[in-house]
Formats: structure tokens, C-alpha cells, sequence
């Protein structure tokens, strides 16, 4: 439980300090090969045991929208108009 706490730690705090049970890396892409199968997840859902995975960033896919309270300068992203906000139905 003690490494969760300072991963969590170190995620919440943005720190750049080291611990001993986590690395970090920079990369646009990478492989990773494991020394045993592992289970796998994409998006919480369970797809089966790899030994080996790829993954690369691609610039520009990941749309977020947000208010515009959020985002520290407001210029950033554009205001949405209440119209353009679908209606929710229950």
C-alpha cells in the first residue's frame, strides 16, 4: 500500500523526484516486452494476456472540451454558446 501512496503522491504533486518503485519516461513511442504474460486492460476492460505491447503518442487525436472557467487563460479555448450544448432527456 506504502508505493501507491507515493506514486499517487508524486502524481498529485507533479514532483520530478525520484522513488524507487516507479520510472518515468518521455517518448513519442515505445515498446514494451514483459518477462511473463501479463492481462491486459484498454479502457478497464479486460482483453486477453500479452507478453509484448506498442504504443505511440499521436499529436493532436484527443479532443477535450471544458468551460471556460477552467482553463487558466480563458483565450485558450473557445466559450460555448448554451445552444450548441445538447439537451439532455432522462
Amino acid at each position: 500500500m506504502g508505493d501507491w501512496i507515493r506514486i499517487a503522491a508524486k502524481t498529485l504533486t507533479k514532483s520530478r523526484g525520484a522513488i524507487p518503485v516507479m520510472e518515468t519516461h518521455q517518448a513519442t513511442r515505445c515498446r514494451v516486452v514483459l518477462h511473463e504474460p501479463m492481462i491486459a486492460q484498454l479502457d478497464g476492460d479486460a482483453i486477453g494476456e500479452l507478453r509484448s505491447f506498442d504504443a505511440r503518442v499521436r499529436p493532436d487525436t484527443l479532443r477535450i472540451q471544458v468551460p471556460a472557467s477552467d482553463v487558466p487563460d480563458s483565450a485558450a479555448a473557445p466559450v460555448m454558446k448554451p445552444e450548441s450544448v445538447p439537451e439532455q432527456h432522462a
